[in-house]
């Protein structure tokens, strides 16, 4: 968590006191009469109507920061129950966890007056008490009528809107008012935030879920509601005018489409072959939404083009109806897709995905991924899943070929012959049963692979990177938790149904104690066995009869670790580490030398096992083979340059050399025979 932005400035606009941020005024949007705005909100979407004949300045102050999309991804950052509910201050990045202000322009006239008072329900600048001109970007909502308050001081509190419709169940939501079925209750997060502007700071379902991030009261975005919407009961084509309601085309990087609840059933709205342009793409608001499908042929594109700003996808329903898209898109500029639906319905994505160099942010909700890439992927081209963001990867085409993942929140993979570029974030990727998934890397909380008897064994490969020996930081994977599906035998003679194929790259699993590196120690070595006696498991499809995976504990037996880092990566002593490397390197430093040969000779002498005594084939004893294995290894680097660099014998290998001599005499024919372990399944 980022809040250094956040203790660097405090005291940002208020209700009431404190001092105001101000700034040049930008452009200002247009005002049109009746202008009405939607707010999407992580408990839903809500409907404002402005007064903008009554408070023309004001309006066209809040426009402003709307089309500049300032209020997107921002946050409620005071409740105070039955009294106002308060935000426009403050932004949180879903996909960063980072904290920042909402840019300010100029301090705007106060327009209040005693016909427009602050009852429950209406909008009202925030300002603060150096005067009744003061409001910038900051807005609240009365949650019941302070008109014998708020009318009355400072100038009177200027309010420029009320919520429509139903729009006050969700903000009632918002604020914790009964039935209050969101579990929302005002925390005093100042010391938290390092302000006490968030002394009252609405969480939801907190300290239970002990994640302030993911408690946040959430403005995905603020945008205008457009009258033009799609208006037969059934499918049409999009081209033809008089399927909308203003008999106008919406088309351009301004234009937003609306499909709303004049839908029956599931219809189709078909782009044929004409190239469509969006900046908002926008299933509207209703329990009776139906289920729309975007279709297009040939040349019949939608492009998402938001011009200077992003491009949005929303999706807000309290049905379960999925929407979906099976058009081709092309993310022209980078594009943020909300679904905010409560009934859970999923936006499917299922046409052909261009993506140039954008970055397409899923801020919520559900979204599946079903068709494939097209088109040059560019470099920059980013898929971003929000903590509240659970994303599908399905069918047997990829949408994210050559795509770099941010993952926050929950990727799914379902689908066969899915890829992407590297898998980073602090989320969790799962790998269906029968489902293979192909990254550059995973540094994720979490990696799950599914499987089944009778399956196809569920697959996560990290691409071969030429890592080698030496490591390469940029390939190498890093998890908290690694977990592959299994019968629940023992260790030693576990099976499992699933494969995470390492290749030729590395990988660290971290803990946060020593109680949990050992066991995580313990599942690792015995997913590795499996996978070196030809089943799932850790694997390797890059393996030799020189080279395999190696596997060792940081900590010294001491409580310190061995190293401070591993391929570039810092570790601690609960750090478990895995190396494609040459089978007897013992100590994982890309290397065998003659140490290492007298330390295994000695370990089989002993009885003892494990990768980091010479057990190269994790059978659990030290045998000929092994030996085999390691002398070939240490031979194959002659002439490499890292044979001149091994060191001399030392007083250990010395002392081995009767051992040797039994050594040789067991030494089988054929070392090849024998070498191959790790291999692929």
């Amino acid at each position: 968590m980022n809040c250094s932005a956040l203790r660097s400035r405090v005291g940002l606009t208020l209700v009431l006191g404190s001092l105001a941020w101000l700034g040049g005024l930008r452009p200002a949007a247009a005002v049109t009469p009746d202008t009405v705005v939607r707010f999407n909100t992580s408990l839903g979407s809500f409907d404002v109507e402005l007064f903008n004949t009554a408070t023309p300045v004001t309006v066209q102050n809040f426009l402003t920061y709307v089309s500049a999309q300032d209020y997107n991804n921002s946050f409620f950052h005071r409740l105070v129950s039955d009294f106002v509910l308060q935000g426009g201050g403050y932004t949180y990045d879903p996909f960063t966890n980072a904290y920042d202000y909402v840019p300010s322009n100029a301090a705007i006239v106060n327009e209040f007056s005693a016909t427009r008072s602050n009852l429950a329900g209406t909008i009202a600048m925030a300002k603060t008490d150096s005067g009744p001109d003061t409001a910038t970007n900051q807005f609240f909502f009365n949650l019941a009528d302070n008109s014998s308050n708020l009318d009355n001081q400072n100038g009177g509190f200027t309010v420029f809107g009320q919520v429509i419709n139903n729009g006050m169940t969700v903000v009632n939501a918002l604020a914790g008012i009964a039935p209050n079925t969101a579990n929302v209750t005002a925390y005093d997060a100042s010391s938290y935030f390092g302000s006490s502007d968030f002394s009252n700071t609405p969480l939801v379902d907190y300290p239970s879920n002990s994640n302030v991030e993911k408690d946040l009261e959430e403005i995905f975005s603020v945008v205008v509601v457009p009258t033009n919407q799609w208006n037969p009961t059934t499918g049409g084509t999009w081209s033809n005018t008089a399927n909308w309601s203003d008999g106008v085309l919406p088309s351009g990087s301004t234009a937003t489409a609306v499909f709303g609840n004049n839908l029956v059933g599931a219809g189709t709205i078909d782009l044929g072959s004409t190239p469509q342009t969006l900046a908002t793409l926008d299933f509207a608001s209703g329990s009776n939404l139906g289920a729309y499908t975007i279709a297009g042929t040939g040349l019949g594109v939608l492009s998402m083009n938001g011009g200077s700003v992003n491009a949005i996808i929303t999706l807000d329903s309290t049905n379960s109806q999925n929407q979906t898209i099976s058009a081709p898109i092309s993310y022209v500029t980078d594009t943020t897709i909300v679904n905010v639906s409560s009934g859970n319905a999923a936006l499917i994505l299922s046409g052909m995905q261009n993506w140039n160099g954008s970055t397409v942010g899923v801020a919520s909700g559900n979204v599946k991924f079903s068709g494939a890439t097209t088109g040059a992927v560019s470099a920059g081209a980013t898929l971003k899943i929000a903590l509240n963001a659970a994303v599908e990867l399905a069918g047997t085409t990829s949408a994210t070929a050559g795509v770099q993942i941010s993952n926050s929140g929950a990727l799914l993979v379902s689908g066969t012959n899915q890829t992407a570029g590297n898998i980073d974030g602090t989320g969790s990727t799962t790998v269906a049963v029968n489902a293979t998934l192909t990254a550059g890397r995973f540094q994720q909380d979490s990696l799950t692979i599914h499987g089944a008897v009778g399956q196809t064994a569920a697959k996560a490969v990290v691409a071969a990177s030429g890592m080698g020996a030496t490591g390469d930081p940029a390939q190498v994977s890093v998890l908290n938790s690694l977990s592959i599906d299994n019968d629940g035998a023992a260790l030693g003679s576990r099976q499992y149904y699933g494969a995470l194929d390492l290749k030729n790259n590395d990988l660290i699993i971290t803990q946060d104690s020593a109680t949990d590196a050992a066991t995580a120690l313990a599942n690792v070595t015995d997913m590795i066995r499996a996978g070196a006696s030809g089943g799932n498991g850790i694997v390797s499809g890059s393996a030799t009869s020189v080279y395999g995976i190696g596997v060792k504990s940081n900590d010294d037996g001491s409580g310190n670790p061995v190293q401070a880092t591993f391929d570039g990566q810092g570790v601690d002593a609960n750090a478990t580490l895995v190396k494609y490397t040459l089978l007897g390197d013992l100590n994982l430093d890309g290397v065998v030398d003659g140490n290492e040969i007298a330390a295994a000779v000695n370990a089989l002498n002993q009885g003892k096992t494990g990768w980091t005594n010479g057990d190269t084939d994790y059978s659990g004893t030290i045998d000929a083979n092994d030996l085999g294995r390691i002398v070939a290894a240490y031979d194959s680097q002659a002439g490499s340059g890292t044979a001149a660099a091994l060191p001399e014998p030392s007083t250990l290998l010395l002392a081995a050399l009767g051992l040797m001599g039994l050594f040789l005499t067991r030494r089988p024919r054929s070392w090849a025979a024998a070498a191959r372990i790790g291999a692929a399944a």
